[in-house]
């Protein structure tokens, strides 16, 4: 986005006050938050009016999670949070629209950063299941779940209560397009946790590359 790129450019401006940069770097960080939500009522909007499909194509999941992990590696850097991946077996093809499930898991990896403490770590892991199907576990050790939040955490507007919206910010989107967006895949989406400050662990199952999935028309966005 230009508006971004130009106040980032102005952040680097060694001649800059602290109080201008600081100011400068709170405008950019509340245009990315605003556009990221934007985009999450956008892609809700397609979804439930079933404006996506999917570009459908023979893809290796192992590359795709290390995508997404790749994406999230700056905001891990900033809250000193250790990356952890397994890739259990080579050759994980799946049928699958990369973008999208890209955005799937980047989203819940940035989900995992927002809610964990610094310094902790995340586990990203893949594992062919029974049938073929094919899992990707994120795990945090971030603030947890309560067990009466977790039947609705994929809802709309829904992030875990009224005080984590209130701390956290955000709309409580992110996870409800994730779970259409899996589901257009033919897969499922669910989260675990032990509770208040015991991590969280999301899993995404996927079937394997022969999956017949619906393909994307050209006017279809």
């Amino acid at each position: 986005m230009p508006v971004v790129m130009a106040l980032a450019a102005l952040e680097q401006d060694a001649d800059l006050r602290p109080d201008v940069r600081e100011d400068i770097g709170m405008m950019k960080r509340n245009i990315e938050v605003e556009t990221k939500l934007l985009n999450e009522l956008l892609d809700l909007s397609r979804i439930t009016t079933g404006k996506v499909e999917l570009d459908v194509e023979t893809v290796d999941l192992n590359e795709i999670v290390r995508h997404a992990c790749e994406s999230c590696r700056f905001q891990m850097c900033q809250r000193d949070i250790r990356l952890e991946t397994e890739f259990r077996e080579h050759g994980a093809l799946i049928a699958a629209d990369s973008p999208r499930l890209q955005q799937v898991l980047r989203n819940v990896l940035e989900n995992a950063v927002k809610f964990s403490l610094e310094k902790s770590m995340i586990k990203v892991t893949t594992a062919r299941q029974a049938g073929g199907r094919w899992e990707v576990r994120m795990r945090d050790s971030g603030i947890g779940i309560p067990a009466e939040r977790i039947s609705g955490i994929f809802d709309a507007f829904e992030q875990g209560g009224m005080n984590v919206t209130r701390k956290y910010g955000g709309l409580g989107l992110g996870l409800t397009v994730c779970k259409a967006l899996v589901e257009l895949h033919q897969g499922s989406i669910r989260a675990e946790s032990a509770g208040p400050g015991q991590g969280s662990t999301f899993i995404v199952e996927l079937p394997g590359q022969a999956a017949e999935l619906p393909v994307k028309r050209p006017d279809s966005l």
